[in-house]
């Protein structure tokens, strides 16, 4: 199985600040709640080789490239921040 060690993964810093999150605020969250290691892990390794070389390691383009292919949908929640 190819490790997806290739992947260049964008770091998201938080932001501790008390403005940063206000309770009672809309949140809107939109992703892949298994992450995209856990995604590929799922995809036979000739798939993942070839998202791979297309990608060039850019995590958005692997993520473009799945849905292409109808192999993900993103999950969207939105709800109160609590």
């Amino acid at each position: 199985m190819v490790i997806c060690s290739e992947l260049r993964r964008p770091i998201l810093k938080i932001d501790s600040s008390r403005e940063a999150a206000v309770r009672g605020q809309s949140l809107l969250s939109l992703g892949y709640a298994t992450g995209l290691s856990a995604i590929l892990a799922r995809a036979d390794e000739d798939t993942v080789k070839k998202l791979l070389q297309i990608s060039g390691g850019d995590p958005t383009i692997v993520i473009d490239e799945l849905a292409k292919r109808n192999l993900i949908r993103p999950l969207v929640n939105t709800g109160p921040y609590r």
